[in-house]
């Protein structure tokens, strides 16, 4: 009997152990997802940023350079760019056309360049005192905004404003109305057109790479300019006198091809409508850096006269007819240049500017 038992118990576990094994195997495990194809790298853009400045003159590396970088640098890289210096990518008074076709895709804008073409700009080359540059540029931007963006519509323009005070200097001395009278005095554009032919003189428009040959060969007897030009075309080798008297400010501005603009993702956008509004003041700050530097040089070059008060005030009155004329000229042709005059002349009032005009 035990041993039947034994056998039983045998059997039985022998059937247990044939149907585990019977038992079909546990599923696979699922093969893992494939991951996801990794996102496309941003396309990355590059300004080829044209000026017409010698290339590593204090614009290029103390203006033009700081807004390229923050841009470079707040877009980690998506936005590079390309110096065309010298005017090797455009002549200086193609500048905006160039831009606007493609040819360039940013660029530092000298208004008086072209002469006419942005009639109310030239607001900002009145020939006004400020504390620093930098309070021109405050006073200039919300003009900007409100009006004088109109006069660049096929550009994206980032700012327009009035640049250094511009003084005669040359090689004939200038102490009264009667000296300035028959002198041949380069012109930059803009009103400064206006105020020396207001003074006595006939101007001639002149780039500033032509004025060096031009004095010291005598075809000009002097020039209006600002000191930092002055010291970039080391025209203070060519010159033996100046009249520190204001006769008013080249406009200049930064502009983008509109296309260019537009192909900018959105994200990015904000980043370099900031960096190219700063320009500006990288602008103004480049001139109040360097403005005693090279009034010494210009002042070894020759005496740096300064008008007595009552010879002053015939400066002013000659150039405040000149103002009302030129008002007076635009409004007839249907410009809106009262309006334009009286916008910044608030904008001035506000900074605390004395407007004489």
């Amino acid at each position: 009997m035990k041993k039947k038992l034994i056998t039983l118990l045998g059997v039985i576990c022998l059937v247990l152990i044939l149907v585990a094994c019977a038992r079909p195997a546990p599923a696979p495990a699922p093969a893992p997802a494939p991951a996801p194809a990794p996102a496309p790298a941003p396309e990355k853009m590059n300004i080829r940023f044209s000026h017409w400045w010698p290339g590593g003159s204090p614009f290029e590396q103390g203006v033009f350079l700081p807004i390229l970088e923050e841009i470079k640098e707040k877009t980690n890289g998506r936005i590079d760019y390309t110096f065309y210096p010298g005017a090797s990518l455009c002549k200086a008074e193609d500048t905006h056309d160039a831009v606007a076709r493609g040819i360039s895709d940013m660029s530092y804008l000298t208004l008086g360049f072209e002469p006419g073409r942005y009639p109310l700009s030239d607001v900002f080359s009145l020939p006004l005192t400020y504390p620093d540059n930098k309070t021109k540029v405050d006073v200039a931007l919300p003009v900007f905004d409100k009006m004088i963006y109109e006069e660049l519509p096929d550009v994206h323009a980032f700012c327009v404003f009035g640049t250094a005070d511009f003084y005669y200097m040359g090689n004939v001395e200038a102490r009264t109305l009667e000296d300035m009278k028959g002198l041949k005095i380069r012109t930059p554009g803009h009103l400064m057109t206006k105020a020396i032919e207001a003074l006595g003189a006939t101007p001639i428009f002149m780039a500033p790479p032509d004025i060096y040959l031009s004095l010291e060969t005598g075809v000009i007897d002097g020039q209006v300019n600002a000191p930092i030009t002055t010291h970039i075309f080391k025209l203070n080798e060519v010159i033996s006198w100046t009249t520190k008297f204001n006769l008013g400010a080249v406009v200049v501005g930064f502009i983008m091809n509109k296309d260019f603009w537009e192909k900018i993702p959105d994200d990015l956008k904000p980043i370099v409508e900031e960096a190219g509004r700063k320009g500006a003041y990288h602008n103004a700050a480049t001139n109040d850096n360097t403005y005693d530097m090279y009034m010494a040089e210009i002042a070894e070059a020759g005496p740096v006269y300064t008008l007595p008060p009552s010879e002053e005030d015939r400066w002013n009155a000659a150039l405040k007819t000149m103002v009302k004329e030129w008002v007076a000229e635009l409004e007839a042709k249907g410009l809106p240049a009262e309006d334009v005059v009286d916008l910044y002349k608030e904008e001035c009032i506000k900074k605390g500017i004395h407007w004489p005009f």
